[in-house]
């Protein structure tokens, strides 16, 4: 199997060619999945399959309205701790004191 990335501003597609034997050629009576993802059947040949997912584009906004134990409010990040994948977007909102 081989796997191409192409990106666009917000998400990454992801397009799989599996290469082997015996596959047909009607999309309708073939489904792949990668993980918890579907990939979507584009080409089917007998020995080969082409099919792109998706990567779910999660956006984070941080702010610095977090509090600081000395200094207060707006001296921390909020959330001060996230987690990320390829292709999240992330947007930073400064709050004026």
């Amino acid at each position: 199997m081989t796997e191409q990335i192409k990106q666009n501003k917000y998400h990454n597609v992801h397009i799989y060619l599996i290469q082997g034997t015996g596959f047909g050629d009607d999309a309708t009576l073939v489904s792949v999945t990668m993980g918890e993802a579907e990939c979507t059947v584009e080409t089917i040949q007998d020995n080969k399959i082409e099919c792109i997912t998706e990567s779910k584009t999660v956006a984070h906004t941080v702010t610095n309205e977090g509090a600081h134990p000395v200094y207060g409010k707006y001296y921390m990040w909020s959330p001060p701790l996230i987690v990320v994948e390829v292709g999240n977007c992330f947007f930073f909102k400064l709050i004026n004191i």
